[in-house]
């Protein structure tokens, strides 16, 4: 299934700007609410900004726990290594429409 539609994602010049990072965002979603428990327990302190929303990127849990300064250390490390990839990725991931 994904080579079929790499294929046409390709054909229609999509393959990098929209269908990869459409299943990027999808699978950091997915790993939101697959992780969620685990990611409550090592990454942030009790606050409101909770993991579990398959709606909601992890990023921007992390974004809006650094915001609200409740990330635990391991928390602060996962982001500084976002920070690598991107400066700022977490605070840029912020989605803003999810509580």
């Amino acid at each position: 299934m994904y080579i079929y539609c790499s294929i046409i994602a390709i054909y229609k010049g999509e393959w990098l700007d929209y269908y990869n990072k459409n299943l990027a965002i999808a699978i950091d979603q997915y790993g939101n609410g697959l992780c969620s428990y685990l990611f409550n327990q090592i990454l942030i302190k009790k606050g409101r900004h909770q993991f579990g929303n398959i709606d909601e990127t992890i990023s921007s849990v992390i974004g809006k726990n650094k915001v609200a300064g409740t990330l635990t250390w391991l928390g602060k490390f996962v982001d500084k290594i976002l920070d690598l990839l991107e400066k700022d990725h977490s605070i840029k991931a912020i989605d803003p429409t999810e509580n």
